[in-house]
C-alpha cells in the first residue's frame, strides 16, 4: 500500500498539470458559442489534424492548445494561436526563467518558420500613404 501511495505522489504533479490544461482549454471552448467570436476550432495536445501529420521537427509536441479563428484550415484561417501552458505544483511560487522557456521558444520559432514556407502570405504593408491606411493584400 505504501508503494502505491509513493507512485501516486510521483505522477500527481503531471496529472495536476493535465487537469490545468483541460480546464483552461474548456474555458476557451466557451468562445465557440455563436456570437462570441470567430473561433471555429480548438485542438488539444497538438495542432489540428487538418494541418497534417504531427511532427516533432515542426514543434507539434509543444502545442498544448491550438485556437483556430475563421477556419481550421491554415490557408483559410484568419488567425491561429498555438499555446503551451506552464503549470507547476512543486514550484508554484518560482518565476519561469528564460532557460526554462528555451525549448518552447526554439520549437515555436522553428514551427513559425516552417509554416511561413508552407502558407504563403499575400498581404503587403507599406509605410507610404494608402487611401484607407490599411494593409492591402
Amino acid at each position: 500500500m505504501a508503494k502505491n501511495m509513493a507512485n501516486q505522489d510521483l505522477v500527481r504533479p503531471s496529472r495536476d498539470g493535465d487537469q490545468f490544461h483541460y480546464h483552461w482549454a474548456a474555458r476557451q471552448c466557451l468562445t465557440l458559442l455563436p456570437g462570441s467570436s470567430d473561433l471555429v476550432a480548438v485542438s488539444i495536445e497538438g495542432a489540428s489534424r487538418l494541418e497534417g501529420a504531427a511532427s516533432v521537427e515542426d514543434g507539434d509536441e509543444l502545442i498544448d492548445v491550438g485556437l483556430y479563428y475563421g477556419s481550421e484550415a491554415l490557408e483559410d484561417a484568419r488567425f491561429v494561436h498555438y499555446i503551451q501552458l506552464k503549470h507547476s505544483t512543486k514550484h508554484a511560487l518560482e518565476a519561469w526563467t528564460a532557460s526554462g522557456l528555451a525549448k518552447t521558444l526554439k520549437g515555436f520559432t522553428t514551427r513559425y518558420t516552417n509554416l511561413l514556407q508552407k502558407v504563403a502570405s499575400g498581404k503587403t504593408c507599406s509605410s507610404e500613404p494608402v487611401p484607407d491606411r490599411r494593409c492591402r493584400g
